[in-house]
C-alpha cells in the first residue's frame, strides 16, 4: 500500500483534490463517490475553490452516494445528502442529473439499492472514491462483520457508530440502520483514496495498518488493493510503511 502524508489536514485535502482534478482531466464524465463525514469536508472545500479559480471543471462528472442514515433526508441536518449538498454539490453548481443519491426516507429502500447499483453498473464501475475510516473501522456504513460480497444494502449500525452519531445532528435522531454501497463495489473502484486524519485516530491507523484483512475491520478489505492509496497528516506520526510526501 502506498502512503501519502502532508504536514496539515488542509494541505492533505489540497493534495487529494488534485487527484480528483487529474481524474476529471483524464475522464471528464467520471463517476465519483465521496464520503460525507468530517474527514472529507476540507477536500470538498478545496474542490470548490479549484473550480472557482478556473482550475477544475466538474460540469460533466457524476456523483453517486456512498451511504445515508435510514430515516434522514436532504432537509435533516447531519444527513449525508445535506452535508454533500451544502458543502459540495451546490457550491459546484451541479445539475440534478449529476447526482444519484440514496433517499434515507424512501418507502422502498431496496429500490434505492437497485437505483444506486444500476447507476454504477451503467457507468462500468466507480472511477474514484474518497473514503474516511470510522472509529470501528467501518467504510460507509459497512460495519464490523459485514458481508463483503454485497452491493448496496441496508446495514444495522454498530454500537460505536450509534454512540458517535449524535455529534452530526442538531436534534435527537434515533438512527439504528444505514443504507450503503457494499465493500464489493468499493473494491472494484479504479482509484481508492482512504483518509485518516487527526491524533484522535492514531489507534485506528495502527489497526488499519496491522490488522489481518477481514470483515472485523472493514477498511482492511481495501488496504492491499493495487489501486488503494492511504492519506494522512503529521498528527499521526508513527506510520513508516512506504510513506512519502503527497
Amino acid at each position: 500500500m502506498h502512503i501519502y502524508t502532508q504536514e496539515t489536514e488542509s494541505q492533505l485535502a489540497q493534495a487529494i483534490s488534485l487527484r480528483i482534478i487529474e481524474q476529471l482531466q483524464q475522464r471528464p464524465d467520471s463517476l465519483l463517490c465521496l464520503a460525507g463525514g468530517e474527514t472529507t469536508l476540507p477536500v470538498f472545500r478545496a474542490c470548490v475553490a479549484a473550480q472557482q479559480a478556473g482550475k477544475a471543471d466538474f460540469s460533466r462528472c457524476r456523483f453517486v452516494s456512498l451511504d445515508e442514515w435510514i430515516g434522514l433526508g436532504r432537509e435533516d441536518t447531519g444527513s449525508c445528502l445535506q452535508t454533500l449538498s451544502d458543502e459540495l454539490f451546490q457550491p459546484l453548481a451541479l445539475r440534478r442529473e449529476q447526482i444519484v443519491f440514496f433517499d434515507g426516507k424512501a418507502a422502498d429502500l431496496q429500490n434505492e439499492c437497485r437505483k444506486i447499483d444500476a447507476a454504477i453498473d451503467e457507468h462500468g464501475g466507480l472511477d474514484l472514491v474518497v473514503l474516511g475510516v470510522g472509529m470501528n473501522g467501518h467504510i460507509g456504513f459497512n460495519e464490523p462483520g459485514v458481508n463483503c460480497e454485497q452491493n448496496s444494502h441496508i446495514e444495522p449500525l454498530d454500537e460505536v457508530t450509534r454512540t458517535i452519531a449524535p455529534k452530526y445532528f442538531n436534534r435527537p435522531q434515533p438512527v439504528t440502520q444505514g443504507i450503503t454501497l457494499g465493500i464489493q463495489q468499493l473494491r472494484a473502484a479504479r482509484q481508492i483514496l482512504l483518509m485518516i486524519t487527526g491524533a484522535h485516530k492514531a489507534g485506528i491507523v495502527e489497526q488499519f495498518i496491522s490488522t489481518p484483512v477481514g470483515p472485523h475491520f472493514p477498511a482492511s478489505l481495501l488496504r492491499d488493493l493495487p489501486q488503494t492509496t492511504f492519506w494522512t497528516d503529521r498528527a499521526i506520526p508513527h506510520i513508516t510503511e512506504d510513506r512519502e510526501e503527497a
